[in-house]
């Protein structure tokens, strides 16, 4: 019985991960991006247009560690900040269809991210407010950001 709980969850585990392009991996402890940084902009910018209607043109792309070794990916452009759910599967990185985007505290180190809940919330994705009380966009896709 346990080995096939093992077998089951690896088959899992590699059928989740070829839905979605890993984009970065964990190389000494700390995440690197592996896919080519344009390629990531120019996906995840067209996707989140089609998706929510936000027009983020995003310049520039880094993974973010947070807390309890959770992974996001950060966008930065001239008007918008976003950033996006990462899994970690044996450290390969891979984004799902959360995300969370704002134009009102884009400057602010830790608004309107993607966030993960402790404790009795553990599971839960949301946004972090902006600190301003500004507006922050959070965008579910059944579908992976980029692809």
């Amino acid at each position: 019985m346990f080995s096939l709980l093992i077998i089951t969850s690896a088959i899992l585990a590699n059928s989740c991960q070829a839905q979605s392009k890993v984009v970065g991996e964990i190389v000494n402890g700390a995440p690197s991006l592996t896919m080519d940084k344009t390629a990531i902009l120019k996906s995840y910018n067209q996707n989140l247009l089609k998706a929510s209607g936000i027009d983020g043109q995003f310049t520039d792309v880094v993974i973010k560690e947070m807390e309890n070794k959770q992974y996001i990916l950060v966008f930065s452009g001239r008007s918008y900040r976003s950033s996006l759910q990462l899994t970690n599967n044996a450290g390969k990185l891979a984004p799902t269809g959360t995300s969370c985007t704002t134009t009102d505290c884009s400057s602010e180190p830790h608004g309107c991210e993607v966030t993960y809940g402790t404790g009795s919330n553990a599971g839960t994705v949301y946004c972090s407010p902006c600190g301003n009380g500004g507006k922050c966009t959070k965008t579910s896709s059944s579908i992976s950001l980029i692809d």
